[in-house]
Order: C-alpha cells, then sequence, then structure tokens
C-alpha cells in the first residue's frame, strides 16, 4: 500500500465507495465518483464530461443513435446485461471454489489412504513398527503444515525409512547406549558410530532436521 503514494483518508474513500456500491447505495457511490472527476479536473487542468454508461455496449448506443430505441430502454437492457454478467462471474467463482476445495479434500483424503497402506505394510513386516508409529505420529502435524498433501506419503516413509536406519545401527553397535553419550565430534572418529549419530539427529531429534 505504501507503494502507491496513497494517504489513509485515499484508501478509506475507495473502500467507502466500494462499501456503497455493494450495498446499493448507488447515490452515495456516485458523489464520490463525482468528487474524485472534480480533483482530477483541477490536477490536470481538463474539464472531464459525463461518462457515457452505454460505452460497453455499443449495438445499443449504435440503436439510440439511430433512433430504433431510447436511452432509457437501452440503459435498462444495460443494466440487465450488466447484472447477468455479474451473477454469471459470482457463479463462476462459486464452482472454481468448490472445485479448490474438492480437490483439496480428495488430496487429503489419497494422502491418508496412502499412508495407511504404509502402516499397515510396515506392521507386517516389521515388529518394531509400533514404537516407530509412535514418533511418527509425534511429527504428523508438522509434516502437515510444511507439506502440501501430495508430499505427506513420501515425509512419512523418508522418516520411517530414516527411523529403521537408526534402529539398525544401533543393534550393530556393540554397545547402542554408548550412542547417548558420544559427542557428535568424538564419534566422527568412528565412521559407523557418526552415521548412527547423524542418523539419529535427523529421525529423532524434536523439530525434525
Amino acid at each position: 500500500m505504501k507503494e502507491t503514494g496513497g494517504s489513509p483518508e485515499d484508501f478509506a474513500k475507495t473502500f467507502e465507495y466500494i462499501r456503497a456500491l455493494n450495498h446499493g447505495d448507488v447515490e452515495h457511490a456516485r458523489a464520490i465518483l463525482e468528487d474524485q472527476i472534480r480533483q482530477l479536473s483541477v490536477l490536470t487542468g481538463k474539464p472531464f464530461g459525463q461518462v457515457d454508461p452505454l460505452a460497453q455496449f455499443p449495438d445499443l448506443r449504435e440503436r439510440v443513435n439511430a433512433y430504433q430505441m431510447d436511452e432509457q430502454t437501452a440503459l435498462e437492457m444495460a443494466r440487465h446485461r450488466s447484472m447477468q454478467h455479474q451473477q454469471q462471474q459470482a457463479v463462476s467463482q462459486y464452482q472454481q471454489r468448490q472445485q479448490s476445495e474438492q480437490q483439496s479434500i480428495a488430496s487429503r483424503q489419497n494422502a491418508i489412504a496412502e499412508i495407511d497402506r504404509l502402516g499397515a505394510e510396515w506392521a507386517k513386516s516389521d515388529p518394531d513398527y509400533s514404537f516407530k508409529e509412535g514418533l511418527i505420529t509425534q511429527r504428523a502435524q508438522d509434516i502437515a503444515r510444511e507439506f502440501p498433501p501430495e508430499q505427506w506419503a513420501k515425509q512419512v516413509k523418508l522418516m520411517y525409512q530414516t527411523l529403521s536406519s537408526v534402529h539398525r545401527c544401533l543393534l550393530q553397535s556393540r554397545n547402542p547406549h554408548r550412542l547417548r553419550f558420544v559427542h557428535p565430534v568424538r564419534a566422527q572418529a568412528h565412521d559407523s558410530l557418526a552415521i548412527c549419530w547423524k542418523l539419529f539427529r535427523m529421525g529423532l531429534a524434536t523439530d525434525g532436521k
């Protein structure tokens, strides 16, 4: 808004015009426009004539000029066309919103179904899945907030794979509990422990990073 150079009063007047027009207060809306036209005339030093209400309807203007229709009838037809156009736009916008909402719901449902499918698959083959599932569930809200539904299953799968890698590293270590106390710098001395530490941080840190 600052880039426009407008003052708060300018924006207030604009909103006032929109409010008057949308609430059917045509006379007030007209008064605001006329005031703006007067200011523009003073600013440019050029007089501004009346706006032709049929300018957007050349066929009606042509019929009026040819004395095939009076001005009032042409204005009524123009008004009717304008209302029809606004109604069509409103219907089109509503349908677009509905379609967007339906697509969003479908995307979420498909994502949840895919995650459920993966979970059922892992539960059959992984005896430790219930523990991993608990950790994944803790991150569910973060995943839903940070990623679109199309990536939910991918992120869940990535976290499951990370947890599985950590678990395998711990099982392969002589003393799995050692990882809790090994400083990451010291762990670099042993590649296996360094990898375990990194995977541990990636999979189990509260911020997921």
